[in-house]
């Protein structure tokens, strides 16, 4: 561990103005303060990036606490002189690193609850087996003993009767000690030691909430007590994520890639043998899925195990993890099979569950296993409760064919379900109909992909032509890559729609697809990216399904030569001089910035405009000098029209134009100085043209009259005259305002 702290600021700050002063644009992913972790951030750095630099620029303390998953690190952050941060503080800080050059992306650790409302005695009560035909599913199969299927929640009660043979493998991943409940940390011990505790609402009992989950899903079947499990033969493997109040979200997200084989320091490796196919996530919390929990996902997702999240509890928009791209989502029904009113909802959604709905009397909810008794049993309601019944239906599915991907699975429960009232046409999960289609072969084939079939790597591009439309489709999950050989100076419009209520998101590249250039990953399906072609090499363009999206789709290509005249200009030495009452259209290119040389005198007044010519955002800089700490004056409105007013005083002045986020596009920029005389062009004198006399008849000859002789035009003032301009630019220190690292290209984008 090593904890940063700052002193003065250096003058050789390699970092981006975006880094220290922009802070208008869409903040790090972070809920409600009730669910923030203050003081501390989930971090990845640009590779080789400085923390001592960040923490410097932006004026804070930052600590190192540990690497996490995949790249990322978790990071304490506090005032300069150590104190701690709110939670609010804490967000508002998270909003201005999230702007930093060197961090490619943040979330605020938060914390995740257990998504049900616990209450409290077998397999005749259990309706909401019944409802998804598990009976006539076991006659096909009942499952496999090699299974291994998980479970990230508050833990399991080992001694309990109906999963004392199922629990195989586990560990408990609560960092807190005073979350965790046991007296310590993180350790081999997985059992459910409860979660009662007093958090803002009043005393809550222990809900027993990892083990009423795991019941559902393969509680011990056929042993004349208790209930049934969904998988009578599978094994259970926990991570211990959830305590007094819920769980860290770090804590969730490494917990869930151990089930799969992430190494993680401190905590044993599970065994390849022990490893799962599905893992059920019984818990969320409020707002869009995280970079960090997307690239969980998508690890996790890689490794060919299916993850199955519960939708959430009230009643609003679908929460995280649930909402992260490749996660098969989960509302609730009650017992007449409608959706649940507490069920959150949205397209995110693609299976409906029994859940419960206790009006009336506990049996209309779910019976599983509970606490704290080895023999105790409750009635649950929530959408935790409907995500077990679809976990281990996959389960019994992953018996018959273990090959099976996440499309083909949510193609299976598509086809096969029930119709379910206030669902708005998304199945109602029966699994017995879903056993049915994949014993028979009876599930449709996939439709056949496009004239380009087989483009769905960097190696496999189809090689498309500027000027052009496509009529395209996409297979369910799939990636569709193609390449552009436009000319260098060419500015290249990809434009994407799907035709149909379909997603898709669209990516620019170049490296194989290891540098990305440009994106468009709106909700709509309907993408637009505009890239300058490189100098050398190939532009790449990808269209990737989003969320298991299928359908068709058009793709157009536009290459104009949009030649920027004062380009190279991306850096203080190689600065444009830039002239008193002139304007110029110029163009900005992918992590370019765009450096000007003021030619202003001492003690002049003068006024910088830019403007987008499109939906995308610059920020303007004016600055003495290279660095974050040498700028005077700025705009960073979020609408790319920006406008600095200053008045000049004995130092040099450079205007620098940053773009956000890889904006990219033409714009405008001016260089208005009110108190110095514009010399506007003399018009040209007006032209008297003398109509032609009419010819005389002659007998024999035409004689015409030549055409009288035009007036003189006066040529219009050189605009480099010394009347129109100022002095030259000065040098320059090299050290630059550093360009944004680019990283690889996204699988999957988070939702905000």
């Amino acid at each position: 561990m090593r904890t940063i702290h700052t002193h003065t600021l250096g003058l050789a700050l390699a970092a981006t103005l975006l880094g220290a002063f922009s802070l208008h644009a869409a903040p790090a992913q972070v809920p409600g303060d009730m669910a923030l972790t203050p003081g501390r951030l989930i971090v990845k750095l640009v590779p080789g990036a400085n923390l001592t630099r960040i923490a410097e620029r932006h004026h804070v303390q930052l600590t190192e606490e540990r690497a996490t998953l995949l790249g990322w690190d978790i990071v304490q952050v506090a005032r300069l002189d150590g104190t701690p941060l709110t939670a609010r503080e804490t967000q508002d800080v998270a909003v201005e690193l999230a702007h930093d050059a060197d961090i490619i992306d943040l979330t605020v650790d938060r914390i995740y609850q257990p998504l049900a409302i616990p209450n409290d005695p077998g397999y005749d009560q259990m309706w909401h087996l019944n409802a998804i035909g598990a009976a006539t599913t076991w006659d096909t199969t009942t499952g496999v003993a090699t299974q291994r299927i998980g479970v990230v929640d508050t833990g399991t009660l080992r001694n309990h009767e109906d999963l004392l043979d199922k629990a195989v493998a586990g560990w408990d991943f609560i960092s807190d000690a005073n979350r965790a409940g046991d007296g310590n940390g993180r350790d081999a011990d997985y059992n459910d030691e409860g979660d009662g505790a007093n958090c803002g609402f009043g005393f809550q009992d222990d809900s027993w909430h990892g083990s009423h989950v795991a019941g559902t899903i393969l509680a011990t079947t056929n042993n004349n007590q208790g209930i049934a499990g969904l998988n009578w033969e599978a094994k259970l493997v926990t991570a211990r994520a959830l305590g007094q109040c819920g769980g860290n979200l770090v804590d969730i997200m490494e917990g869930a890639a151990w089930l799969v084989g992430a190494s993680i320091d401190g905590v044993d490796p599970l065994a390849v043998e022990d490893r799962v196919s599905v893992m059920n996530l019984s818990l969320g919390g409020a707002g869009g899925c995280s970079g960090f929990e997307q690239n969980v996902v998508d690890f996790i997702l890689d490794q060919g195990v299916i993850m199955v999240a519960a939708a959430g509890n009230d009643g609003g928009p679908v929460g995280s993890p649930a909402n992260c791209g490749g996660v098969i989502t989960v509302a609730a029904s009650g017992p007449t099979g409608g959706l649940a009113n507490y069920s959150s909802f949205g397209s995110q959604v693609e299976i409906v569950a029994p859940g419960g709905q206790m009006f009336n009397q506990q049996s209309q909810g779910v019976l599983s296993a509970s606490g704290p008794g080895n023999s105790d049993y409750a009635w649950q309601q929530g959408t935790s409760m409907a995500s077990p019944h679809v976990t281990g239906a996959v389960s019994l599915l992953q018996a018959i064919d273990p090959t099976l991907t996440t499309f083909e699975i949510v193609d299976l429960f598509t086809a096969s379900g029930d119709s379910c009232a206030g669902c708005s046409g998304k199945p109602a999960l029966r699994l017995d109909l879903a056993m049915a289609l994949l014993v028979d072969g009876a599930l449709p084939p996939p439709p056949e992909d496009d004239e380009f079939a087989g483009n769905n790597s960097p190696a496999d591009a189809a090689a498309l032509a500027c000027d052009t439309s496509y009529d395209l489709f996409m297979i369910a999950g799939g990636e569709d890559w193609f390449t552009i050989e436009a000319e260098d100076g060419d500015i290249v419009t990809v434009d994407v729609a799907a035709q149909g209520a379909f997603d898709l998101d669209l990516y620019v590249t170049t490296g194989q697809g290891s540098n990305e250039v440009g994106r468009s990953t709106s909700p709509t399906g309907t993408e637009s990216v505009q890239v300058a072609a490189p100098g050398a090499g190939t532009l790449e363009v990808s269209v990737l399904s989003y969320d298991g999206a299928q359908g068709a789709y058009t793709l157009g290509l536009a290459c104009e030569n949009l030649d920027d005249e004062f380009e190279p200009n991306d850096s203080p030495d190689a600065a444009t001089p830039l002239m008193c009452n002139t304007s110029h259209a110029l163009f900005m290119a992918p992590s370019d910035r765009d450096w000007f040389s003021l030619q202003v005198d001492p003690g002049e007044p003068f006024e910088v405009n830019i403007e987008a010519q499109g939906a995308f955002d610059l920020d303007l800089y004016v600055t003495t000098g290279p660095t974050t700490d040498d700028v005077v004056a700025e705009s960073t409105t979020p609408e790319g029209v920006e406008v600095v007013t200053f008045t000049r005083d004995q130092q040099e002045l450079w205007a620098a134009v940053v773009p956000w986020q890889d904006a990219t596009g033409p714009y405008t920029i001016s260089l208005d100085c009110p108190n110095r005389e514009v010399i506007e062009p003399e018009p040209e004198p007006e032209v008297i043209v003398e109509p032609e006399a009419e010819p005389e008849q002659e007998p024999e000859t035409d004689i015409t009259e030549p055409e009288p002789e035009v007036g003189i035009v006066r040529t219009p003032p050189d605009p480099t005259d010394t009347g129109w301009g100022c002095a030259q630019s000065g040098g320059s220190s090299s050290v630059l305002f550093g360009l944004l690292a680019l990283g690889g290209l996204a699988r999957r984008r988070r939702r905000d």
